[in-house]
C-alpha cells in the first residue's frame, strides 16, 4: 500500500506542476485555457468553460 501512495503522490505532483508550468507560461489566458482544456480531454475528462475557468482560479489561488 505504501508504494502506491507514493506512485499517486508523485503522479498528482507531476500533473500539478504541468498545470502550473501552463498557467504561469506567457501565453495568453485564451490560450492558456485551451491547452488545459486539451489537455484534460486527452485524459477523458470533459469540462464546460465555466468548470474550467473554476479550475483555473482554484490552481492560481493554491498557488499564491
Amino acid at each position: 500500500m505504501k508504494s502506491v501512495a507514493v506512485i499517486s503522490a508523485f503522479l498528482g505532483g507531476a500533473v500539478l506542476g504541468a498545470a502550473l508550468g501552463i498557467i504561469f507560461a506567457p501565453a495568453k489566458g485564451s490560450e492558456t485555457r485551451a491547452c488545459i482544456s486539451d489537455y484534460l480531454e486527452s485524459h477523458g475528462i470533459k469540462l464546460n468553460r465555466e468548470q474550467l475557468n473554476e479550475l483555473v482560479a482554484k490552481i492560481e489561488d493554491k498557488v499564491g
